[in-house]
């Protein structure tokens, strides 16, 4: 599945985020993985506070008209668990050999 950012075309978006909440910390840390995966992440509106939920309340209409599911009310799931279970098979392989 796809993430909201790649499904509205905001591919630069996508990869902004990459590099901060990932690659950076990689380099600041200067850590060497053997392999970096990057996933969606479950929204909860329940927990979010008023300041926050207010801009992100925009973005519901869009999360349930590309088909993100609500697993209960106000939380959208957006990870890919088909690509997260991929990416643990190949870091198995990664680390076998």
């Amino acid at each position: 599945m796809k993430s909201v950012s790649e499904r509205e075309g905001k591919t630069g978006d996508l990869e902004k985020d990459r590099k901060l909440s990932l690659e950076d910390i990689i380099a600041k840390y200067n850590l060497d993985p053997v392999s970096a995966g990057f996933f969606g992440r479950v929204l909860d509106f329940n927990k979010m506070n008023f300041i926050i939920r207010r801009p992100f309340g925009f973005i519901r209409p869009q999360l349930e008209k590309d088909g993100f599911k609500e697993p209960q009310p106000g939380v959208y799931e957006l990870r890919d668990w088909e690509e997260i279970r991929g990416w643990v098979k190949e870091l198995a392989v990664k680390t076998r050999q």
